[in-house]
């Protein structure tokens, strides 16, 4: 099933645009992806192989193992009740939780807890100023979110498994 880009294009489409389109949308947006170029770009013959490999194949076929459910009298196309299973398979599948929340949270929670003992005179931590704990702890919450910021940035500009076009 998810041997075929183009298949895993369909799948990569519909999660990031609302779960369903038309197999017009869905020629138009796959052949502009494998040709590296803007929807209007693509040329007649670019947007027919796509749709008629989807129609006559990909699509039907993708319906029979209901990871789609498609109406071919209507064009219409979404996600049916496999397709959360195909998505574990799949790199950028459904939205996820960010590790850098935990790391964000960790940091927040240690460095709150540092500033409160700080404050409330505990024995040990009274010898810290708490205006310089509190420097601490905003510094590292500024460098715990930068990173995750570029990381995720950097996650986010990857190519996605799904429209990885064998050809190129």
């Amino acid at each position: 099933m998810l041997s075929n880009h183009r298949r895993r294009m369909v799948l990569y489409y519909l999660r990031h645009h609302g779960d369903s389109a038309t197999v017009n949308e869905l020629a138009d947006e796959i052949a502009a992806m494998e040709n590296e170029v803007e929807v209007d770009e693509i040329t007649s013959q670019q947007r027919k192989r796509v749709y008629v490999s989807l129609y006559q194949t990909h699509l039907p076929k993708m319906d029979d193992h209901d990871v789609l459910e498609y109406d071919q009298d209507e064009g219409a196309v979404s996600l049916g009740p496999q397709s959360a299973t195909i998505d574990r398979y799949l790199g950028g599948g459904a939205v996820s939780s960010n590790p850098w929340t935990l790391r964000h949270l960790a940091v927040v929670l240690f460095g709150g807890t540092i500033l409160a003992l700080s404050l409330f005179g505990v024995p040990g931590f009274d010898a810290i100023p708490s205006n310089w704990a509190g420097l601490g702890l905003l510094f590292l919450y500024v460098t715990s979110a930068g990173s995750g910021y570029f990381f995720q940035k950097r996650r986010t500009n990857e190519i996605p498994l799904e429209t990885d076009y064998p050809n190129k």
